[in-house]
């Protein structure tokens, strides 16, 4: 079946216009490419699979919706809080992770090792979240009073520069998800007041897009590509 790789709902925030989004695939012929609902490959999850990560799915997207509102007017820097369940974020975050090591290099492929296993697990069995798992949540705006999505981004493997544990960066429903999968234990660092795991509601830190790569890689991308350019409006 047809599944998408990031949440179809998510994908269609970052519309041009009323009919498509621009997928970013560089290496590929077709960069950058026009599409209607995102990336999404045939091959990789049964009906059944893929009805269980919607569930997950639809509640990060409510709750990435409630942080965009809840965000509007905070000062840069300031931590906010949002009703919601963690572990569902979490969950969340397992299965996008689990859907991107089972896709190929074409469509973003990332390679989690022992841990495949475990975030499948938290997925479709419903386990308790292990200690390896855990998110650190940031709302990017332009500016403080932005309520908007301007893009969205593919998990890639980074690495927590203080602690030196395994990350995934992820940006979707306007939202940045920095992702924490090791197996070593959590040691203080300047993301433990945001990590999720454990807490009973969803906190997240108003942040200046402009701060974050993920602001700024597009718009380099933008600015050496006339056909991007062409595709989105001024």
């Amino acid at each position: 079946m047809r599944a998408h790789l990031l949440p179809k709902s998510m994908c269609e925030e970052v519309k041009v216009g009323k009919s498509f989004v621009t997928g970013l695939v560089e290496g590929r012929t077709d960069f950058p490419s026009p599409v209607q609902t995102g990336t999404f490959d045939p091959n990789i999850l049964c009906i059944r699979c893929d009805g269980v990560l919607g569930e997950w799915e639809n509640e990060a997207i409510k709750t990435f919706r409630a942080i965009r509102e809840r965000a509007i007017g905070m000062v840069d820097g300031a931590h906010g809080t949002v009703d919601g369940d963690s572990s569902s974020i979490l969950r969340f975050c397992a299965g996008l992770l689990y859907k991107y090591s089972l896709t190929t290099a074409q469509f973003g492929r990332i390679e989690l090792g022992p841990y495949q296993e475990p975030l499948r697990q938290v997925v479709f069995e419903s386990t308790e979240i292990p200690p390896l798992l855990n998110v650190a949540l940031f709302r990017l705006r332009l500016h403080r009073d932005d309520g908007s999505v301007f893009a969205y981004r593919a998990p890639v493997n980074d690495r927590d520069k203080i602690t030196g544990a395994n990350m995934f960066r992820v940006l979707a429903g306007g939202v940045f998800l920095f992702i924490r999968v090791d197996k070593r234990p959590m040691i203080p660092s300047p993301l433990s007041p945001l990590w999720l795991r454990g807490r009973r509601d969803i906190i997240f830190n108003a942040a200046p897009a402009q701060a974050f790569e993920e602001y700024r890689i597009p718009g380099r991308i933008l600015a050496g590509s006339e056909k991007l350019r062409a595709i989105l409006p001024d």
